[in-house]
């Protein structure tokens, strides 16, 4: 994924509107319906000089309940992949927001196929696993994808 993504994010539903801020890019419908962000300021993971890119997405955890976060995406220099995402439930990166949860790729993906393709499958695991079924099935960690699953999810909290 390139910024160029960004037209796909608008296209994707007449609805989704760029709210541009001073410090960031927001795609959604209004300040609660977002489903995507660029940040520009500083993050204190570093981020170099690229935009911090925050994704609305289904919480990963299969055991808790099925929420939409506020996710912090560490993408690859290219911005085809991803390898850890961070629960920022804040409107800012700030270091007060250190404990928030982290999931490194692959190991989410790996516990909710695990518990998604168990026998002892209950609601909320089966919830977990149909949002991220499609990331799961291809076996990559494409942002592409990724970005896919926020879109959906967008769709879906209308």
């Amino acid at each position: 994924m390139n910024l160029i993504k960004t037209g796909e994010i608008l296209g994707f539903d007449k609805r989704i509107k760029e709210i541009v801020k001073p410090n960031s890019i927001e795609y959604g419908k209004g300040k609660n319906k977002l489903c995507a962000e660029f940040y520009f300021g500083k993050s204190c993971y570093g981020s170099r000089g690229r935009p911090n890119l925050f994704l609305r997405l289904p919480e990963p955890e299969p055991y808790l309940k099925q929420n939409t976060l506020r996710m912090y995406i560490f993408a690859e220099k290219g911005w085809a992949s991803f390898y850890r995402i961070i629960n920022y439930p804040r409107a800012f990166i700030s270091n007060k927001n250190r404990g928030c949860s982290m999931y490194q790729y692959p190991a989410f993906i790996e516990t909710i196929k695990r518990c998604g393709e168990g026998a002892l499958r209950d609601e909320r695991s089966r919830i977990c696993y149909q949002n991220y079924e499609k990331l799961i099935l291809s076996g990559t960690n494409s942002l592409e994808l990724l970005v896919d699953i926020a879109l959906e999810t967008w769709l879906k909290r209308l």
